[in-house]
């Protein structure tokens, strides 16, 4: 479990392959790596290939909210975004794999 911002995020051996806006279920390849959007994020959905940029704007993510929502990336690029979901070319097709849940924290302290 890690907490970035005003996210947690948490990883745990798969049991089944489940892929929902916060919810994504990935066979990474080397260290997961929890980061904010950067220019030329782009990701893979079911209607095709779109900017990360233009995802948020069509969810109406304010600008000012965007920078803060958690991307997860690994050694060969972006595993999925949330509030968005897994990129569909990342997505594991069988087990053994990770589920990763992302959980945005309300009204509770963080420690740090």
């Amino acid at each position: 479990q890690a907490v970035v911002g005003d996210y947690r995020v948490i990883c745990e051996p798969s049991v089944e392959i489940r892929n929902t806006p916060d919810t994504i279920t990935v066979c990474p390849s080397g260290e997961m790596l929890l980061r904010s959007r950067k220019s030329g994020d782009a990701l893979r959905l079911p209607g095709g290939s779109r900017s990360l940029k233009k995802l948020l704007i069509d969810r109406k993510i304010p600008a000012s909210q965007r920078d803060a929502i958690p991307v997860l990336c690994d050694d060969e690029g972006l595993l999925g975004v949330y509030s968005i979901g897994v990129n569909w070319n990342r997505a594991a097709a069988s087990l053994p794999a990770v589920t990763v849940r992302f959980e945005k924290i309300q009204g509770e302290k963080q420690n740090g």
